[in-house]
């Protein structure tokens, strides 16, 4: 009798291991299967992404001024007597996505645009390549970097992998533009959202 009822005891506590293991395989299955939906979500944005940019605000290089966009342009007064003006050319717009890795990194969509800006201390004003996060209800600028004057002429922007000669490089961008007639290019790592300017190179 002892010995049946210490084998009830055995099989029961199999049982409620049995148990234990399924509902903390389900459990974690479900987070997963959560961030992989996030993952699609967060890439989904792609398809908006100019609109939310040309309603965002940039912080302009020189003076740390503020300007809110709206439908991808904005006046300003400079620092200087006169007025400013800054462009955002939308059909530009390069997104590229960071897909996250489970309980490591979190997804994130990055946006890539080139922007002009007259009224700064530049003669012929400038033109960037300014880096946003997409975050959904807004796209956050994150990072600038300058391309010349506002003559240039930018044909792509493409993004790279990463060819790991730079520690925690994300990716690599590529910046194909015209200045004065002659084709060049910058391609500039990017290290946690934002430009990394001492690894560029020009060519």
């Amino acid at each position: 009798m002892k010995l049946i009822t210490k084998n009830k005891a055995v099989i029961l506590a199999f049982l409620i291991l049995a148990i234990l293991i399924f509902y903390s395989y389900k459990i974690e299955k479900n987070k997963r299967d959560k961030f992989e939906t996030l993952n699609r979500n967060i890439a989904s944005l792609a398809e908006t992404t100019p609109s939310r940019i040309n309603q965002s605000v940039v912080t302009l290089p020189e003076g740390n001024i503020l300007i809110g966009l709206k439908d991808g342009y904005a006046t300003y007064t400079p620092l200087s007597k006169g007025k400013g003006e800054v462009k955002i050319f939308d059909s530009l717009v390069k997104t590229h996505m960071l897909r996250g890795v489970y309980k490591e990194t979190s997804p994130r969509l990055d946006a890539l645009v080139p922007m002009s800006v007259t009224g700064d201390s530049y003669d012929n004003g400038s033109l960037y390549i300014v880096l946003f996060q997409d975050r959904g209800n807004a796209a956050i600028e994150k990072s600038h970097a300058r391309l010349g004057g506002i003559d240039v002429s930018v044909e792509s922007i493409i993004t790279l992998p990463t060819d790991g000669k730079i520690d925690k490089e994300e990716y690599q961008v590529s910046i194909k533009y015209l200045q004065k007639g002659i084709e060049k290019e910058l391609i500039i790592p990017v290290i946690d959202g934002r430009f990394y300017p001492d690894g560029a190179t020009s060519r």
